[in-house]
């Protein structure tokens, strides 16, 4: 049997850490939810080289972890891999990081991404008010050149993918529901 990565893509604020934390009832023998650690991540619009160090380092790093991780388990959960690196990479002029690495992940590990994104920049903005979140990262210019990055690399990249759109009153117990039918977990 083939071990299975699934990681969950898409934009900020979309609800995946929030996903993570669903999932971890679910957490098995068989299936372990894989959280990153970001101690140290620098901001790469003021810290570029520093950044990208950090980076090529941490994504080393994880590789090796999913390794360790697929001796044990058939089926990892993370959050943000290939597709966000290939999106912000692009969007920023910056190395591309994850591809280099990526290589190393054992061969048979079959990688799916799941993408959660805003329907449309009022949506973007409505889930923001929502929450209680005023930091309002993008304009709209941006925020439709990272969706539309999201949609080409889905397209672009060899790895098995599915969008979910998103509303700003999309609740978690939706994206969950629709997390589990695209990766056929039965919940009963």
């Amino acid at each position: 049997m083939n071990k299975k990565l699934i990681v969950i893509e898409g934009f900020d604020r979309a609800g995946k850490d929030t996903l993570l934390d669903d999932l971890e009832s679910f957490q098995n023998n068989n299936l372990y939810i894989y959280r990153n650690d970001l101690t140290g991540l620098p901001k790469y619009n003021k810290e570029q080289n520093n950044f990208i160090e950090w980076l090529n380092k941490f994504i080393d790093t994880q590789i090796n972890q999913l390794n360790k991780l697929f001796n044990k388990y058939d089926i990892v959960i993370m959050t943000r891999l290939i597709i966000s690196d290939e999106v912000y990479s692009t969007l920023f002029n910056r190395e591309h990081t994850t591809i280099k690495y990526i290589k190393n992940l054992r061969k048979d590990v079959e990688s799916f991404n799941y993408c959660i994104l805003f329907d449309n920049y009022k949506e973007y903005v409505q889930r923001l008010k929502n929450i209680g979140d005023n930091d309002i990262q993008y304009n709209e210019r941006d925020f439709e050149k990272i969706n539309q990055l999201y949609k080409l690399k889905s397209q672009e990249l060899p790895y098995s993918f599915n969008i979910n759109y998103v509303f700003g009153n999309t609740n978690k117990i939706e994206v969950l529901n629709n997390f589990l039918q695209y990766i056929n977990y039965d919940k009963r």
